[in-house]
Parts: structure tokens; sequence; C-alpha cells
């Protein structure tokens, strides 16, 4: 990532460089949308990672997270908002699954779990 705030278009753009995996999907959710859907494909995408995380595909799991933490260390407001809205929430899901819970919740930046609840 570029270290600069971000806004939606540029955050897609930078997330298939990053996670070229997700190509398919996101040119799917375009054909299906006509257009691009933030909240929609972010949603998506945290599936995405939920299932990299489950299927033990950890370089690309770590490459999401990677770019899951920048986004929200380094995104401007809606970005952030955008991660912690849709992530955060679809993790949060997890939490009766503790193993797939705990392995992406410690990957997150405190930041970002501080956004999570735990259920504790």
């Amino acid at each position: 990532m570029t270290h600069k705030p971000i806004n939606a278009q540029c955050l897609f753009r930078e997330l298939l460089g990053v996670v070229g995996e997700y190509t398919h999907r996101y040119y799917a959710h375009l054909e299906d949308n006509d257009e691009l859907l933030p909240y929609v494909l972010m949603d998506d995408f945290s599936r995405f990672v939920i299932e990299c995380q489950s299927s033990g595909d950890h370089d690309v799991f770590e490459r999401c997270i990677r770019f899951l933490n920048e986004c929200f260390t380094f995104g401007d407001d809606d970005v952030r908002l955008l991660v912690q809205s849709t992530f955060a929430e679809t993790v949060e899901t997890l939490w009766n699954m503790p193993d797939h819970f705990s392995a992406i919740y410690n990957s997150l930046v405190p930041d970002l779990q501080r956004t999570i609840r735990t259920f504790n």
C-alpha cells in the first residue's frame, strides 16, 4: 500500500495487486452488480479471508490480513469504516469457532482488534 489515505475505489485496485487470487471474485462482483458496491465486496472479501485461513492457505491469508491491517491503519475514515463495519463484523461471527477466531483476531493490529467484540 501507499500509506496515504485512500478511497474505496483505490482500495480494491490495491487489493488486487496484493491478493491476485481474489481477482476472479472482484470481476464477478462487478459483473453481477454492474458497479462497485464497496460494502458488499468487502463482505465477500472477508469471507474469502476466512476461507483462506480455514483451508490452510497461509500465504494468501497473511497477505489478506496484512492488507486489511494497512487499510485500517493508513486508510482514510471511509476506508477504516468499511473495514470495521464489514470485516470486523464478519470476524465476530466466528467467536463460537475459537481456533478460527483466534487465528484471525491475533493477526490484526491492536486498533482493529479493539473494534471486534470477543464475547468473553
